[in-house]
């Protein structure tokens, strides 16, 4: 029997230490493959990034080879295999001033920006007779024994309702016009209300809704030239504190009383009331809190019900 168990024990151990063995075997395997897969990926990436190296460098060889007044425009891809990647042109005064020591060509430098390729660099060595800078659609021009390079993108402010005044958005084009109601120039401050001409810049004015010359606090109202330019509901000035801006029945909150019978004589605790200059009118609420009751106000007898000896 305890032959048995020690069979039973050594065999548990031995399929653990199996176990232990097989998984530590399929860690390497896949941290290999891993590595392998990164890897072959990274070559693949670096090989895009010199397949466009080599028509960068065409571009630019055909350029310097060309008559005065060669023209050109060739646009390069978003991304390469979908990763963010940079080309920065470097010409002989930038050479010069990053510390390279009478430099006798120009550069071209196309990096990946954020992965793991971050720190992989292709330069490529053009003559010295080119300037400029380059983004995703590029001009080549060659205008007395220099190649010049421009980035042939335009940035455009929206002013749909043309009152000269530009909003935030910003459209940038490459290689095409911008549309009709686009500005290449900012306006100073953002335009508030690209519908509406009238309109194109906020001021601290107070609202009166309900027209009744009263105000509320201030707010900002998209207007022209001050609060009442346009005119609409806002004043350029407070004017009392309007309590109730939805009806131009009411405007002060006074201190008043409850008036059920509406005979002119309030009761209980006052209260404060939305009210016209006065407790009443409207009916409802009166400045004198003398009635001893509510009752009906029907009743003829309920006239003298607010004397002091009802």
């Amino acid at each position: 029997m305890l032959l048995k168990l020690n069979m039973k024990g050594q065999s548990s151990i031995e399929a653990a230490m199996l176990l232990t063995m097989m998984l530590f075997a399929f860690t390497i395997f896949m941290g290999v493959s891993s590595e392998k897969i990164v890897e072959t990926q990274a070559t693949k990436d670096r090989q895009l990034a010199e397949d466009l190296a080599s028509v960068i460098e065409a571009e630019f060889r055909l350029a310097a080879s060309a008559e005065d007044g060669y023209y050109r425009v060739f646009e390069l891809p978003v991304k390469l295999a979908g990763r963010d990647y940079e080309v920065k042109l470097l010409s002989v005064e930038d050479l010069r001033s990053s510390g390279v020591a009478e430099p006798d060509h120009s550069e071209i430098v196309i990096k990946f920006t954020n992965d793991y390729l971050a720190g992989y660099e292709r330069v490529i060595t053009l003559p010295r007779q080119v300037n400029g800078s380059m983004c995703g659609f590029n001009m080549l021009q060659k205008i007395k024994g220099t190649v010049n390079v421009t980035c042939n993108c335009v940035s455009g402010y929206r002013d749909k309702d043309g009152d000269g005044y530009t909003t935030a958005e910003v459209l940038d084009t490459c290689g095409m016009e911008l549309p009709a109601y686009y500005k290449t120039t900012p306006s100073a401050s953002p335009d508030c209300n690209d519908d509406d001409s009238t309109r194109w810049q906020y001021f601290n004015c107070y609202p009166d809704r309900d027209r009744d010359t009263y105000t509320t606090a201030a707010e900002a109202a998209c207007k022209a030239t001050s609060c009442t330019s346009p005119p609409d509901l806002f004043l350029g000035a407070a004017s009392g504190n309007d309590c109730d801006d939805t009806n131009p029945a009411v405007w002060q909150l006074l201190t008043c009383y409850q008036d059920n019978d509406g005979d002119g004589y309030g009761e209980g605790t006052a209260v404060p009331a939305c009210r016209a200059g006065k407790c009443t009118p409207p009916q409802g609420f009166s400045g004198i809190g003398t009635n001893c009751g509510s009752p009906d106000y029907t009743n003829s007898n309920s006239i003298n019900c607010f004397t002091t000896t009802c």
